[in-house]
């Protein structure tokens, strides 16, 4: 290969063994000089400078070679790997170099059309993909450590995560129609033959998700090499940052030593990871119903095989010619704006795609006055599946705790019995206020006030939940994911359609950066956990250390310590504890009630749903802080005793002396 590629051939050497010296300031400088190189379209280049390492001739007859930091067998390993990408990638990066940057054809076309930067960026990404991201490691190490930490922190043990992550599925849907000429055979008649096409797709995902899951997947992994190597990074480096944030792992693989301790912990990441890459490999699973539906109808299985790989396109990509031009920056603040957003910009992609080309489908029609012009049906289901349906069906899944549609008698016609969802009086919502005044007090309110907080509080977690499924339905919330503007609408959005008092004073953002979250985390569990500040330190190092959130397996702890005690001695204990003022910290009236709701808070933590889509977390609308009525008797003895204490002593003196008169 290399001969064919350079017209020369390789030397022989004797006793070669491939040996690299590493100096973290030299890899440093030409790490930049081969970013800068690729950012410029010399993706050649930087491929055959990755390269150069292994090919040098090198031997050593005279002394045993001592090789520091990393073990044999993984020295050997990584030199056949750089090998066998070198195989496989010279003569098509030579090729795509001759066509891209020296066909003059090929780059009036792209300039014209505005495509040269993004082109040459994407193929050189995927023709390099450690170029930039060994850049990103050796400017920031201790930031891309953090942010694949934070990653974890966030995603890791979160059960929840695998039926939103299978959501995805119906993505698939597009590339999907039971009969290629309709039901009658002689065309399609749009609105029964997309019906039948829906419920055929369903009924065919079910009977996979249900009865034919392993055989499903195993053939996925038998005929897609794609799909195969997607896996391995999944369940061999779980990799849980290169999927979410859409770049590559920096960690987890490549030069360093595989000790027990580390092989241990990899292990240990792969089972904390695990509900979200499942919930990954379940939702390319949708493309395996397309898959084999082609293949009943007749289609090749290249092709076939070929329209199954276009899973990437919607399913979390990890290559590199499906992303935005964000994901390839190495830059600190663009990554944290990217962080979570590998489907959101895939999604935004394809809605714009799709659009494009219904507009240009329809103007070509309209120009030709022919109906072959007229944009496919796969055109408009990738519109509406990316611009709403899969994002409602996100949403859905998401907010089923607080609030699931299919369990409201106003909204499932199956259902009979009161919905609660009739319109609370003036009287009604006076009798609220009072009654939340009177808690604040650590005073006792009547079973019929508790029903009315719980029936307004039941109505505000509804309210925002159908707002969230209003904006998935319509894609609103794909404008938040844009950037500079998408905080902004957001905030427009809550203020003036939604008509949330306090939207400016808490605007939204999609910048999320492991910093300020390790803050605010600290900051709640110091004041409103009552943590101290020693403890609240080693659960951040905890967490931050494994790459995994401290309420799961605390919450297990809890669930199992209450289980096997039957006198609930430790939570007894819990309740019972008071703050500096002697006030009990617990907020519960009684201890059954206590116990019900740290029973219910357990579960969530272990499932791992957060504080946003729990019942209860909705707030109104209207923020009034309603200040909490004193006892005027009480307030006037407090102002005297303080006024008493700001006289000088000799007022007091002389008070003394009347009373002895």
């Amino acid at each position: 290969v290399y001969e064919d590629v350079n017209d020369v051939s390789l030397n022989y050497v004797e006793n070669y063994f491939p040996v690299k010296t590493i100096s973290e300031k030299t890899d440093k400088k030409k790490n930049a000089e081969l970013a800068t190189s690729l950012q410029q379209g010399e993706f050649s280049k930087v491929f055959s400078a990755q390269q150069a390492s292994a090919l040098k001739e090198r031997n050593n007859t005279k002394n045993p070679i001592a090789i520091t930091g990393f073990s044999f067998t993984q020295e050997l390993d990584t030199h056949i790997t750089e090998m066998e990408r070198f195989k496989s990638y010279a003569k098509g990066t030579k090729e795509l170099n001759v066509i891209m940057n020296h066909t003059p054809s090929v780059k009036k076309l792209l300039d014209a059309t505005n495509l040269d930067s993004i082109m040459t960026r994407g193929v050189g990404y995927a023709i390099n993909p450690n170029a930039m991201q060994d850049l990103f490691r050796l400017n920031n190490p201790i930031f891309s450590r953090l942010q694949e930490k934070f990653t974890g922190v966030a995603l890791a043990l979160k059960f929840i995560q695998l039926p939103k992550q299978a959501t995805s599925f119906v993505n698939a849907f597009a590339d999907y129609q039971l009969f290629d000429k309709g039901v009658t055979g002689k065309g399609r008649i749009p609105i029964i033959d997309s019906t039948l096409d829906f419920l055929a797709f369903m009924a065919e995902s079910g009977w996979v998700a249900f009865f034919q899951k392993r055989s499903t997947f195993k053939q996925a992994m038998d005929v897609s090499a794609n799909f195969r190597n997607r896996m391995r990074q999944s369940f061999k480096t779980a990799d849980l940052a290169g999927l979410e944030t859409g770049q590559r792992a920096t960690y987890g693989s490549g030069r360093t030593r595989r000790t027990r301790l580390k092989r241990i912990a990899r292990k240990a990441k792969i089972i904390a990871n695990s509900p979200t890459l499942v919930g990954d490999a379940a939702g390319v699973m949708g493309y395996m119903v397309a898959y084999r539906n082609n293949i009943r109808k007749g289609m090749s299985p290249e092709e076939a095989l070929e329209r199954f790989n276009d899973y990437n396109a919607t399913q979390q990509t990890r290559r590199a010619t499906e992303k935005i031009g964000l994901q390839y920056d190495s830059n600190m603040i663009v990554r944290s704006f990217t962080m979570f957003g590998s489907t959101l910009f895939l999604q935004l992609n394809k809605v714009m795609q799709s659009a494009t080309n219904i507009r240009r489908g329809t103007a070509n029609a309209v120009t030709e006055g022919s109906l072959k012009e007229m944009p496919s049906t796969k055109e408009y289901r990738e519109l509406f599946l990316n611009l709403g349906v899969a994002n409602v069906l996100f949403a859905l899944t998401a907010n089923i705790f607080k609030y699931n549609p299919f369990a409201d008698p106003s909204v499932n016609p199956f259902l009979t019995g009161d919905d609660g969802d009739d319109e609370l009086t003036e009287e009604q919502m006076d009798r609220i206020s009072k009654a939340k005044n009177a808690l604040k007090r650590g005073k006792e309110i009547s079973d019929e006030d508790q029903m009315l907080i719980d029936r307004y509080q039941i109505n505000l977690d509804k309210e925002q939940v159908l707002e969230s499924y209003k904006e998935a339905m319509f894609g609103i919330n794909q404008l938040y994911n844009l950037p500079l503007i998408g905080g902004t609408v957001n905030t427009a959005v809550d203020t003036w359609w939604w008509g949330y008092s306090d939207a400016i004073k808490k605007p939204r953002s999609r910048y999320t950066d492991p910093i300020s979250q390790i803050f605010t985390s600290s900051y709640y569990d110091m004041v409103i956990g009552g943590k101290g500040g020693f403890e609240t330190a080693v659960t951040r190092i905890f967490e931050y250390g494994l790459g995994i959130p401290s309420k799961t397996p605390l919450a297990a702890v809890d669930q199992l310590r209450s289980w096997f005690d039957s006198n609930d001695t430790a939570l007894r204990k819990e309740y019972e504890k008071k703050d500096e003022d002697g006030e009990r910290i617990a907020k519960e009236e009684s201890f059954e009630k206590f116990k019900e709701n740290r029973y219910e808070e357990n579960m969530y933590d272990l499932l791992g749903v957060s504080y946003s889509y729990r019942p209860g977390s909705a707030k109104s609308k209207d923020i009034i802080y309603v200040p909490i009525e004193v006892n005027k008797r009480k307030k006037k003895d407090e102002e005297e005793s303080s006024d008493k204490k700001s006289k000088p002593k000799k007022r007091k003196r002389r008070k003394r002396i009347k009373k002895k008169k």
